[in-house]
């Protein structure tokens, strides 16, 4: 269960130590725009309250696209609202004639659970939640319920480091952004295995005939990735919000999650196994990230779409696609190829399809023809590329992701919002936004985190933002 109380403290100020230098976000210059760092946000079961500075006479409020009223005050309570359900605010200042908008800000954020209802509990970040307040030059992100043993947090933005967070300051500031542009920001915990966990550990690794001396369990971690996703407002807009609906008669998203080994060829030299298997060597995908999804080189792809179609309701589709995979044998010393890979275990393991939100449980374990090894006289298959996610869509165009990964090979989820069943090349590329990025590097050994948990524990993920 989740007590959230999202009031911010304006006293606190976060300082971000980066490569390049400290970004001191307590200095903010007299202009005559809302100071994002002064919002405060207050959420229960069944109401949002926001409060900002003073910056006009009149504030026009947006909720969920509709117009919500008009108020001289300084802040705003919106009640009757459903528990644990996404919404988004905007304020915007009038001018004093109200012939136009001086400046505006976007609340998006999730009202809290009902103490007698309980969330599923497959995936650890579950609970994991952000509130996201931004403009078209500043933003701040309010992040909860990540684990971490000394609450001190990898801070990055767009998938690059960009300092340290302690936890007892769970939100960042940034000012000076580019307006119309997404950005990424999140945050990474690190938890040590437990007793148990070690035990298992323990059990597998003797089970293989290694010595748990050599893995070193008490530096293994799991990791936690808790990430919010935004795109600044555009600076010139002067009209008002509530004229900024989704007019396209079938929006919706789609996700699309890539595998692919980094290098081209790599050797394969599992610990304890390099002379029980006949494909010492192996050839990848020989890429880096592409977070345009232009490559097709990788070893699986999965592709999820959920869209509201104008009669009502919303539909989920899902394809998979996987290459094949082509070994070095190390007897005939020529190079074989076989696969595609079985993807019989790459499924929708749910769906619902509501009226006002979607939501699907993908499944991903599959294995390379050619990841095979001899143990006891049998030939056993090799590690398998294992994920698992779920994902909430809603109308209003919020969307969580939460699940988890395997530590290698590397992993890459984006979206593209779809304006329409279909849609033209161009259209899909040019809308196209990057979500998390996880790299195995080039070290071919790193392969052997594919024998996932208890040994090299799966990293867990929540990503959240609007599609729209």
């Amino acid at each position: 269960m989740i007590k959230k109380k999202a009031k911010l403290l304006i006293t606190l100020v976060l300082l971000l130590t980066l490569s390049l230098g400290m970004i001191n976000t307590d200095i903010f210059a007299d202009y005559q725009k809302f100071k994002i760092k002064d919002v405060e946000v207050t959420t229960s079961t069944d109401s949002i309250s926001v409060t900002w500075g003073n910056l006009s006479d009149s504030y026009i409020i947006t909720l969920d696209g509709q117009r919500y009223t008009k108020t001289n005050e300084n802040s705003i309570t919106i009640n009757k609202l459903k528990p644990n359900h996404p919404y988004e605010v905007i304020v915007e200042a009038e001018t004093k004639d109200q012939e136009s908008i001086l400046d505006k800000f976007v609340v998006q954020t999730l009202t809290t659970i009902k103490d007698s209802e309980e969330k599923q509990t497959e995936f650890d970040l579950e609970n994991g939640q952000t509130t996201a307040i931004f403009s078209d030059t500043e933003s701040k992100i309010i992040f909860e319920n990540v684990p971490d043993d000394d609450l001190e947090y990898t801070v990055q933005r767009n998938n690059e480091n960009i300092g340290k967070l302690n936890g007892k300051k769970n939100y960042i500031v940034e000012r000076n952004l580019d307006s119309d542009t997404t950005y990424r920001y999140s945050v990474i915990g690190a938890v040590k295995l437990n007793k148990k966990e070690k035990e298992k550990a323990i059990k597998a690794i003797k089970q293989q005939k290694m010595n748990p001396s050599d893995f070193k369990l008490d530096e293994v971690e799991k990791e936690y990735e808790l990430a919010r996703t935004i795109k600044t407002l555009k600076s010139n807009q002067t009209n008002s919000a509530a004229a900024e609906s989704w007019e396209d008669p079938s929006p919706g998203v789609e996700f699309i999650y890539t595998t692919f080994i980094p290098m081209g060829p790599f050797t394969f030299k599992p610990k304890g196994m390099e002379s029980r298997t006949n494909y010492h060597t192996g050839l990848g995908d020989g890429r880096s990230f592409d977070p345009y999804v232009l490559s097709d080189d990788y070893r699986t792809r999965t592709r999820a779409r959920v869209s509201f179609p104008p009669s009502g309701g919303s539909k989920v589709r899902f394809t998979k696609l996987a290459h094949r995979s082509i070994g070095l044998n190390k007897n005939t010393g020529k190079w074989e190829v076989s696969g595609p890979v079985d993807t019989s275990r790459i499924y929708l393991a749910s769906k619902t399809e509501g009226s006002t939100m979607a939501s699907f449980t993908l499944n991903h374990e599959a294995g390379s023809p050619f990841a095979k090894f001899q143990f006891g006289g049998k030939m056993w298959d090799g590690p398998e590329i294992d994920y698992r996610y779920r994902a909430d869509v809603y109308k209003n165009g919020y969307f969580k992701v939460v699940g988890y990964h395997d530590r290698a090979p590397s992993h890459e989820l984006s979206f593209t919002p779809i304006p329409g069943e279909t849609h033209t090349v161009g259209q899909f590329y040019s809308t196209l936004q990057p979500l998390f990025q996880f790299g195995m590097g080039n070290n071919p050994n790193g392969l052997m985190n594919l024998v996932g948990p208890p040994l090299y524990p799966q990293k867990s993920i929540s990503e959240q933002g609007y599609w729209k």
